[in-house]
Order: structure tokens, then C-alpha cells, then sequence
């Protein structure tokens, strides 16, 4: 199953929502963009997806959320498109993923044969 992820809004995601296969999952968590998703029927009728939003600026949710922001941003690198893959697991072999991943270096995960 995949998944994706807005937080964009607008025609963006009638474009993930197209790329989505038969039990795919979306899920926009806000929108930068004031004009509509332009999502239709053609984009997932008989696709079977999943589709849940949620709005991550109410007062109760920034309270929360900040301060993981904060402890987490210092562990992200300064360029991370530019962190070099240093392994590829199958989703099967995630317990050697883990290992890798605890001895340090960007790993990517496989699934579902994608």
C-alpha cells in the first residue's frame, strides 16, 4: 500500500490522487493554496483508497507540535536530498534495516515491490 502525503493543497492532489493505485491511501494534513484540489471521480472512483485530512494549526496541536519541531529539527542534516542512500531493505528485511539504520547512514525502505 502507498501512501501520500499533502500538505500543499490545490491540484496537487488530484495529481496524487491519480498516481494512487487500488487500496492506496492519501492523507493532507494542511493547504498553502487558496484554489480547489480539482479532485473528480476519474481521479479514484473504483480505487478503493483511503483519504483522511486533518488540520495541523489549532492552538491545542501547535502547542504540541512545536516543541517535537524543535527536538527534532537539529537531527535532520542540513542537506538531506544530498545524504547518500547508504541501503536499501526489502520490507521484509526490516530488522537488518533497523540494525543498519541504528549504525548510522540514510536507509530507504522497499515496499510492495515498488
Amino acid at each position: 500500500m502507498a501512501l501520500a502525503v499533502d500538505s500543499v493543497g490545490g491540484p496537487v492532489v488530484a495529481r496524487l490522487l491519480e498516481l494512487l493505485s487500488d487500496g492506496d491511501g492519501l492523507v493532507s494534513y494542511s493547504w498553502a493554496r487558496t484554489n480547489p484540489c480539482g479532485s473528480t471521480p476519474r481521479h479514484w472512483s473504483g480505487k478503493h483508497l483511503t483519504v483522511r485530512g486533518f488540520f495541523v494549526a489549532t492552538s491545542t496541536t501547535a502547542n504540541k507540535v512545536v516543541p517535537v519541531i524543535r527536538e527534532a529539527a537539529p537531527l535532520v542534516p542540513t542537506a538531506p536530498s544530498l545524504s547518500p542512500v547508504a541501503g536499501v531493505y526489502p520490507l521484509e528485511h526490516i530488522q537488518d534495516a533497523v540494525q543498519h539504520l541504528l549504525r548510522g547512514g540514510k536507509i530507504l525502505l522497499k515496499v510492495a515491490g515498488r
